[in-house]
């Protein structure tokens, strides 16, 4: 017997389950995000259908989002992007979202189509939305993982759950580490572009009564990206 596992998403803002949300989704459940060793936002949307992220004059940092071909062609414009992205159903700006690394989440949903309606902000194209793993009121766990490559990549994440009292109140901490070479060229001295993320949230749980409950999340982000441009010739007096 072959058993298929269910994945539960938020998409009209209540828990159903993917097969009978009418809304075109792509999710991704916690397992999957950890088999598929997908490390970043931008890493798993381009595994997406219909998704294509375009780099915005040379720029990681705020790269365009496109959704069935509808996105942001000026990254400085100070309308509403096309494409909302959101953390917990808080909406982030894309340079945030994009470069968030995908730490201890429960699940990531592609939706395509207008969420102005249920998200409250004009998203014609789509939304991305993450959901973070929420504090257990009864067990205290956690959860820690490494990962290398031979392109001095690397990618350290953990988390920790510890409940305060018992059904009533819990703290989860998560963090992560991440490392890798950035885009652009090199340095006459060799030096290499590089990106380097670091990521921590802490969310506290109460319980009040069985109808009534607190989330508080702290999330910090940092990245720091050194990047070298392409220059023609030998680059002596263009790049330092």
């Amino acid at each position: 017997i072959t058993t298929v596992e269910e994945i539960t998403v938020t998409a009209q803002r209540r828990e159903e389950s993917l097969q009978d949300t009418p809304i075109a989704i792509t999710a991704f459940s916690k397992r999957q995000l950890e088999t598929q060793r997908v490390e970043n936002v931008m890493d798993l949307l381009n595994q997406v259908p219909s998704v294509n992220i375009a780099p915005w004059a040379g720029s990681r940092v705020a790269p365009n989002l496109f959704i069935r071909g509808m996105g942001n062609l000026n990254t400085q414009s100070t309308n509403d992007m096309a494409t909302g992205i959101y953390i917990d159903g808080v909406p982030v700006g894309r340079g945030i979202g994009l470069a968030t690394d995908l730490a201890d989440l429960e699940r990531v949903e592609v939706l395509r189509g207008p969420q102005g309606t249920l998200r409250g902000r004009p998203s014609p194209a789509g939304a991305v939305t993450m959901t973070t793993r929420r504090p257990d009121l009864g067990e205290v766990g956690g959860s820690v993982s490494g990962s290398f490559s031979d392109a001095d990549a690397q990618n350290y994440q953990g988390a920790l759950n510890v409940p305060i009292v018992k059904d009533t109140l819990a703290l989860r901490v998560a963090g992560v580490k991440n490392t890798n070479e950035g885009p652009g060229g090199k340095l006459l001295n060799g030096d290499a572009p590089e990106v380097d993320d670091e990521g921590l949230r802490a969310t506290l749980l109460f319980q009040a009564t069985d109808e009534l409950e607190f989330l508080l999340t702290h999330h910090y982000m940092d990245r720091a990206i050194d990047n070298f441009t392409f220059v023609e010739g030998a680059g002596a007096g263009y790049n330092g």
